[in-house]
Protein backbone atom coordinates (compact mmCIF):
# COMPACT_ATOMS: atom_id res chain seq x y z
CA UNK A 1 0.00 0.00 0.00
CA UNK A 2 1.43 3.29 -1.09
CA UNK A 3 1.28 6.60 0.92
CA UNK A 4 0.51 9.76 -0.41
CA UNK A 5 2.46 12.11 1.57
CA UNK A 6 5.39 14.72 0.79
CA UNK A 7 9.21 14.23 1.15
CA UNK A 8 11.69 16.12 3.14
CA UNK A 9 12.77 17.43 -0.13
CA UNK A 10 9.61 18.87 -1.18
CA UNK A 11 9.05 20.39 2.34
CA UNK A 12 12.20 21.93 2.61
CA UNK A 13 11.81 23.30 -1.30
CA UNK A 14 8.43 24.56 -0.45
CA UNK A 15 9.62 25.94 2.87
CA UNK A 16 12.40 27.81 0.74
CA UNK A 17 10.66 29.46 -1.22
CA UNK A 18 7.68 30.90 1.52
CA UNK A 19 10.85 32.67 3.37
CA UNK A 20 11.59 34.10 0.37
CA UNK A 21 8.37 35.58 -0.78
CA UNK A 22 7.76 36.65 2.95
CA UNK A 23 11.40 38.60 3.07
CA UNK A 24 10.62 40.78 -0.20
CA UNK A 25 7.30 41.28 1.51
CA UNK A 26 8.38 42.32 4.49
CA UNK A 27 10.63 44.85 2.50
CA UNK A 28 8.02 45.80 1.04
CA UNK A 29 6.29 46.30 4.16
CA UNK A 30 9.16 48.47 5.63
CA UNK A 31 9.71 50.92 2.71
CA UNK A 32 5.75 51.92 2.69
CA UNK A 33 5.95 51.96 6.56
CA UNK A 34 9.06 54.67 5.91
CA UNK A 35 7.05 56.63 2.86
CA UNK A 36 4.15 56.38 5.63
CA UNK A 37 5.89 57.84 8.72
CA UNK A 38 7.76 60.85 6.02
CA UNK A 39 4.22 61.92 4.31
CA UNK A 40 2.59 62.29 7.99
CA UNK A 41 5.10 64.40 8.85
CA UNK A 42 5.06 66.58 6.55
CA UNK A 43 1.14 66.91 6.84
CA UNK A 44 1.10 67.52 10.48
CA UNK A 45 3.95 70.15 10.02
CA UNK A 46 2.00 71.82 6.92
CA UNK A 47 -1.25 71.88 9.15
CA UNK A 48 0.46 73.24 12.00
CA UNK A 49 1.71 76.23 9.90
CA UNK A 50 -1.75 76.90 8.36
CA UNK A 51 -3.20 76.95 11.77
CA UNK A 52 -0.12 78.92 13.25
CA UNK A 53 -1.48 81.39 10.01
CA UNK A 54 -4.74 81.22 11.06
CA UNK A 55 -4.34 81.89 14.23
CA UNK A 56 -2.18 85.11 13.52
CA UNK A 57 -4.89 86.33 11.35
CA UNK A 58 -7.46 85.99 14.25
CA UNK A 59 -5.47 87.91 16.52
CA UNK A 60 -4.63 90.67 13.55
CA UNK A 61 -7.98 91.35 12.78
CA UNK A 62 -9.36 94.37 14.63
CA UNK A 63 -7.14 93.99 17.20
CA UNK A 64 -5.03 97.30 17.56
CA UNK A 65 -2.15 98.81 15.66
CA UNK A 66 -0.07 96.64 13.81
CA UNK A 67 4.02 97.40 13.16
CA UNK A 68 6.34 95.30 10.93
CA UNK A 69 9.90 95.55 11.99
CA UNK A 70 12.45 92.74 10.98
CA UNK A 71 10.10 89.56 10.53
CA UNK A 72 8.02 90.98 13.98
CA UNK A 73 4.86 91.64 13.75
CA UNK A 74 4.29 94.28 16.68
CA UNK A 75 0.55 94.45 17.71
CA UNK A 76 -0.25 97.30 20.02
CA UNK A 77 -4.19 97.29 21.33
CA UNK A 78 -4.48 101.19 23.40
CA UNK A 79 -8.18 99.95 24.25
CA UNK A 80 -7.24 96.50 26.38
CA UNK A 81 -3.93 98.60 27.37
CA UNK A 82 -1.84 95.40 25.63
CA UNK A 83 0.87 94.69 23.85
CA UNK A 84 2.42 91.77 22.03
CA UNK A 85 4.57 90.44 19.25
CA UNK A 86 4.72 87.56 17.29
CA UNK A 87 8.37 86.27 15.90
CA UNK A 88 10.19 83.54 15.53
CA UNK A 89 12.66 82.19 17.95
CA UNK A 90 14.56 79.33 18.48
CA UNK A 91 12.56 77.37 15.97
CA UNK A 92 9.07 78.22 16.91
CA UNK A 93 7.00 80.57 15.96
CA UNK A 94 6.01 82.26 19.48
CA UNK A 95 3.82 85.46 20.59
CA UNK A 96 4.25 86.92 23.47
CA UNK A 97 1.89 89.50 24.93
CA UNK A 98 2.65 92.37 28.00
CA UNK A 99 0.14 94.68 29.78
CA UNK A 100 1.40 98.12 28.80
CA UNK A 101 0.80 100.30 32.08
CA UNK A 102 2.49 97.42 34.38
CA UNK A 103 5.67 98.18 35.65
CA UNK A 104 6.75 94.22 36.04
CA UNK A 105 8.24 93.98 32.66
CA UNK A 106 6.28 90.53 32.73
CA UNK A 107 5.62 88.63 29.47
CA UNK A 108 3.38 85.84 28.50
CA UNK A 109 4.67 83.69 25.95
CA UNK A 110 2.99 81.08 23.89
CA UNK A 111 4.14 78.96 20.60
CA UNK A 112 2.19 79.27 17.94
CA UNK A 113 3.82 76.48 15.57
CA UNK A 114 7.08 74.52 16.11
CA UNK A 115 9.67 73.23 13.64
CA UNK A 116 10.08 76.77 11.72
CA UNK A 117 12.68 77.31 9.23
CA UNK A 118 11.82 80.85 8.19
CA UNK A 119 9.33 83.50 8.78
CA UNK A 120 9.08 86.98 6.66
CA UNK A 121 6.11 89.47 6.70
CA UNK A 122 6.27 92.56 4.50
CA UNK A 123 4.10 95.17 5.19
CA UNK A 124 2.53 97.27 2.13
CA UNK A 125 -0.76 99.75 3.07
CA UNK A 126 -3.09 97.46 4.73
CA UNK A 127 -1.66 94.24 4.20
CA UNK A 128 0.40 91.51 5.36
CA UNK A 129 2.36 89.07 3.63
CA UNK A 130 3.00 86.22 5.57
CA UNK A 131 5.48 83.31 4.84
CA UNK A 132 6.81 80.53 6.86
CA UNK A 133 8.76 77.98 5.78
CA UNK A 134 9.30 74.72 8.21
CA UNK A 135 12.55 72.63 8.43
CA UNK A 136 11.84 70.14 5.41
CA UNK A 137 11.87 73.83 3.14
CA UNK A 138 8.03 73.44 3.28
CA UNK A 139 6.29 76.87 2.43
CA UNK A 140 2.55 78.37 3.49
CA UNK A 141 2.28 81.86 2.60
CA UNK A 142 -0.98 84.01 3.27
CA UNK A 143 -1.88 87.50 2.50
CA UNK A 144 -3.79 89.45 5.77
CA UNK A 145 -5.56 92.52 5.64
CA UNK A 146 -5.23 95.07 8.76
CA UNK A 147 -7.16 98.22 9.68
CA UNK A 148 -3.59 100.40 9.47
Amino acid sequence: MKKKAFTLIELIISVSIASIIFSLEIKVLAREIRSFSRIREDTVSYSSISEGLNFIHKVLYGNGRVQVNNDTIEIINEKKNKKGCIKLQENALKIEYEDINSNTGRKNSNNICRKIKDFQVRKNGKVLFIKISDKNGRECSRFIPVEN
